[in-house]
């Protein structure tokens, strides 16, 4: 059961083409998910990234080539077809100097990559998650 939950959601992160976010009602926790490495060969079709092999849904933020610290997060959930579809795109900002395959303590950059959420923890109640909340 643990490992279904960790499938729940995914959060795609990649320097200058994919890029991470959180849920509104509670902050999520992520932890970095093993797996092929992400390419700049983002076609705009989820459904062919390899992190939506097993994701029943999925995140995905787009960084901002003209501004780096801004970026535009696309949460998507499968349908009845198995498909995964759009249901919500904001705004949403990144490391105030853009996003990197090369993380260093201080660069003010987000971390690229592939994550899966594990619990998610807020300040108030829980908002109705299946995962660990605290």
């Amino acid at each position: 059961m643990k490992l279904r939950m960790k499938r729940k959601a995914m959060v795609v992160l990649a320097a200058g083409m994919l890029m991470s976010a959180a849920a509104p009602a509670a902050a999520m926790a992520a932890e970095k998910a093993t797996g092929p490495a992400l390419t700049a060969s983002y076609n705009g079709d989820v459904n062919t990234l390899e992190a939506a092999k097993d994701a029943t849904q999925l995140i995905v933020v787009i960084g901002n080539r003209q501004d780096p610290a801004k970026s535009r997060l696309d949460w998507y959930k499968r349908d009845a077809d198995g498909k995964l579809v759009q249901v919500m795109s904001k705004e949403a900002v990144s490391g105030m100097n853009g996003i990197t395959m090369q993380k260093q303590e201080g660069d003010k950059k987000t971390p690229a990559g592939v994550y899966r959420f594990t619990m998610a923890f807020g300040l108030k109640a829980n908002p109705g998650t299946i995962l660990p909340y605290h």
